[in-house]
């Protein structure tokens, strides 16, 4: 009988025991619900956000890449308008020689002055072409810069996933 006694109480003890375990696990189990509940609102915020940057990004970019196209544009039309302009100054010049029967010396002198505005020609021509490659690197960068932007939020939103 005091063997049954002993067991009796162990029993009890052991019952004691795994109730207040089990109240534990449960207040655990609620804490653990409340802050994956949370994360979870969290996740959706910024996964929201991340979606509204990546369509913000978009737009900029494919303004950006509308604006290069007409600063090209421009560029362009600026240099054809230079070449004409040059093309018909030398024409000109070519007629005024032809028709005049100039000597040599004169012919060296109008020689040197064309050659000084061959040089004025070649320099507009060289700041025209370092400002189109300008824009475009910049155009470049900025969408090198957006793509980077935009392929690292995709990286992370898969390793997320």
């Amino acid at each position: 009988m005091k063997g049954l006694m002993k067991d009796r109480e162990k029993n009890k003890f052991s019952l004691r025991n795994s109730k207040a375990t089990m109240t534990l696990t449960r207040n655990q189990l609620a804490i653990q619900t409340k802050i994956y509940n949370e994360l979870q609102i969290q996740f959706n915020r910024n996964d929201k956000m991340i979606d509204t940057i990546q369509a913000r990004m978009d737009t900029d970019v494919t303004e950006v890449i509308e604006k290069n196209a007409a600063k090209t544009k421009l560029l362009e039309g600026d240099f054809q308008i230079l070449a004409q302009k040059v093309s018909e100054r030398e024409s000109h010049l070519t007629d005024i020689v032809s028709s005049s029967g100039m000597n040599i010396s004169e012919m060296q002198n109008i020689s040197s002055k064309l050659g000084q505005l061959l040089m004025e020609k070649n320099s507009k021509i060289e700041l025209l072409q370092h400002l189109l490659s300008q824009a475009t690197n910049d155009h470049y960068d900025v969408i090198g810069e957006r793509c980077e932007v935009s392929n690292s939020t995709k990286d992370e939103r898969f390793t997320r996933a």
